[in-house]
């Protein structure tokens, strides 16, 4: 969209930009968790220029849409309309299950961990959890398995089949229904931005979220998703959630009504529907100096 916002005198009707990351974001968290201080270095230098390239950008556009609040936030300048800058309902199409209650034979302690395993950020995310996490996790539920979900796994995550109760699946064709037999999800990122279709879900599925302040960017308003994004405190809450049958089944079902509520496309289209006929419909209207 850098190269778009060039070219934007050229149209008279207003301009939307849908941001579906902030990206200089992304490349500062990838250069946070780098392994060598010549890895840190480029990609500091990275964020540090597609940060302003996205803030000239973001100027040149009539409305700034972003799928969700923190990155919003992260790319809003000075000099930007507060009343153009929204964050779009996203709407997701997974088929929501039916009502969950508490099962009537019990659930075995299983956690799942779902995402594209050709992603980086998903691989650091796999990798963070078997290995820092996992372990604080299987050493007091010694019965507990994880299971790492998702296609073309690289050889680094394939490995991580070696540590006791792990399991690397690979692709799953019927995912809504495996998922159902685990008691927990997961989202432990460290790196990306954006909205985490991997928790929209395990919520449809019926299923509790643990996760990382990254992992769980774009949910601000579930109130029914955990947070922790330390080692200790994200396993302590796994334990306790694998433990307590009763809030495990509470917080499944307060996801799934957020999900049918907030995100499901079949409650949100209309929303967003009208959001850009109502675009469509206001003057074309730039911030002060947003020229080309």
């Amino acid at each position: 969209y850098w190269n778009l916002a060039e070219h934007r005198s050229r149209v008279s009707q207003p301009a939307i930009l849908v941001n579906h990351d902030a990206w200089f974001q992304t490349a500062g968290d990838i250069s946070a968790h780098a392994s060598s201080l010549r890895s840190r270095l480029l990609w500091r230098l990275e964020a540090e220029t597609v940060r302003r390239h996205e803030s000239t950008a973001q100027g040149r556009f009539d409305w700034r849409l972003f799928l969700s609040e923190e990155d919003r936030c992260s790319l809003r300048r000075t000099g930007h309309l507060p009343d153009r800058d929204i964050t779009l309902p996203v709407p997701f199409v997974f088929e929501p299950a039916e009502e969950v209650g508490r099962r009537e034979e019990p659930v075995p302690p299983k956690v799942v961990f779902v995402g594209g395993l050709s992603a980086p950020f998903n691989v650091d995310a796999a990798r963070f959890f078997a290995r820092e996490i996992w372990p604080r996790v299987h050493g007091q539920l010694p019965d507990a398995t994880f299971a790492i979900v998702g296609d073309h796994p690289p050889p680094e995550v394939l490995e991580l089949s070696s540590i006791d109760g792990v399991t690397v699946t690979g692709y799953v064709p019927d995912l809504r229904g495996y998922l159902r037999q685990f008691a927990i999800a997961v989202s432990p990122c460290r790196i990306g931005t954006g909205i985490k279709v991997k928790v929209a879900e395990a919520m449809a599925a019926g299923l509790p979220v643990v996760g990382t302040t990254i992992g769980l960017s774009g949910y601000a308003g579930a109130d029914c998703l955990v947070k922790r994004d330390e080692p200790a405190p994200f396993a302590d809450a796994v334990v306790a959630l694998l433990r307590d049958e009763e809030r495990r089944s509470e917080l499944a079902q307060a996801c799934l009504r957020h999900y049918r509520s907030e995100l499901w496309f079949d409650t949100v289209a209309p929303k967003v529907i009208a959001l850009y006929e109502r675009m469509a419909s206001m003057p074309v209207r730039r911030a002060p100096g947003a020229t080309v």
